[in-house]
């Protein structure tokens, strides 16, 4: 068993003195792998057999592709920093979005109101996630820890079902009538009803706290854990901040 110094994220890494273990080793080297697998698993089912429209989805079709989702987070937040070869990586999440994903949204675009489905699809089940999986992978492979990256992905996911970006559109796009929307899928199927425009911003709001709960909670402390690393005691100076996850 040894002793390192990991002060990723941290302001004070000489607090951060973990003992590695043989725990700690086989966790960083396989557990990425084996979330991959199982979020390309689910990628591949869910793209299979849930529909590849914006409406007519149900509560548990939403919670299967969070779920799915969260793991590839996962995923990419364990990958090990490749160091010198880390930026190549995340250079080729472009060749991607240039080679498929981008060229598949125009053309269902280009195409009319009969392929809109399929548009909405590229759009919110590959570029959106996409972007932030490259997020999480460009923080993790720059020298940030990975429960932040995760904690990255997490608040890019819970942002998409706040309602946030369906209360600007209206403020962007002030010309638009907010009532001629008519449905809000991934709102309605939480709630239950298409919501008043006061009643998508009070629902907003509520996501808050969740949120702030991502924003302070001490993931790479639970990672710690998992991989049975155990801590040097931090200072009193520094051990409420923030960043002490």
């Amino acid at each position: 068993m040894a002793t390192e110094v990991t002060g990723e994220g941290y302001p004070d890494s000489a607090d951060r003195q973990v003992e590695t273990s043989d725990r700690a080793k086989l966790f960083d080297r396989y557990a990425w792998i084996i979330l991959g697998i199982l979020a390309i698993i689910g990628f591949a089912l869910t793209w299979k057999f849930f529909p590849h429209a914006r409406e007519n989805q149900t509560l548990g079709q939403f919670i299967a592709k969070s779920v799915v989702f969260i793991v590839a987070i996962g995923s990419v937040s364990l990958l090990p920093r490749l160091n010198k070869a880390g930026f190549l990586v995340v250079s080729a999440t472009f060749l991607i979005f240039l080679g498929f994903v981008i060229p598949k949204m125009t053309y269902y675009f280009l195409q009319g109101p009969q392929t809109l489905p399929q548009y909405y699809t590229y759009l919110w089940s590959l570029s959106y996630p996409g972007i932030i999986l490259s997020l999480c992978l460009a923080w993790r492979q720059a020298g940030g820890s990975a429960g932040r990256s995760i904690k990255i992905g997490l608040i890019g996911l819970v942002l998409v079902f706040s309602g946030y970006l369906d209360w600007m559109w209206f403020r962007a796009n002030p010309n638009m009538n907010y009532y001629d929307e008519k449905t809000i899928p991934h709102v309605q199927v939480i709630i239950g009803h298409f919501p008043t425009y006061l009643g998508l911003f009070i629902y907003m709001i509520c996501y808050i706290p969740i949120i702030v709960a991502i924003g302070i909670a001490p993931l790479d402390r639970w990672l710690d854990g998992l991989r049975g690393v155990s801590h040097a005691r931090p200072s009193d100076r520094t051990r409420w901040l923030p960043w002490r996850s």
